[in-house]
């Protein structure tokens, strides 16, 4: 699976094609809809296969107490299955939520 990073979120690649024309990608947005970025190099700041490689911060919430970190291995040492473990993004409103950690030990995108 691809993931791209734009200025407000992460996405989810679900086809990159390359066209005559330019570069077309589409991505999952939130309830399933796919949306076709037509031009992307305006857009994407950055692509991966692991989500966690385009979050900016990671954010432990435990409870009323949120601590944030850029390193991930500072939330894997912090691992407690009570705790919610959330990747994030700065955009032009804050801090946004994008990915949440799994049982599994994995982020999954909100």
């Amino acid at each position: 699976m691809s993931y791209i990073r734009t200025k407000n979120g992460i996405y989810e690649v679900v086809e990159d094609n390359n066209k005559e024309w330019g570069k077309q990608i589409v991505v999952k947005f939130p309830k399933n809809l796919n949306m076709k970025l037509a031009d992307v190099k305006d857009q994407i700041l950055k692509q991966s296969d692991n989500i966690e490689e385009l979050c900016d911060e990671f954010v432990v919430v435990n409870g009323k107490i949120h601590q944030t970190t850029k390193a991930l291995n500072k939330i894997k040492e912090y691992f407690n299955p009570y705790d919610t473990f959330y990747g994030a993004v700065w955009c032009e409103w804050g801090l946004k939520y994008v990915a949440k950690l799994d049982d599994k030990g994995e982020f999954q995108l909100l």
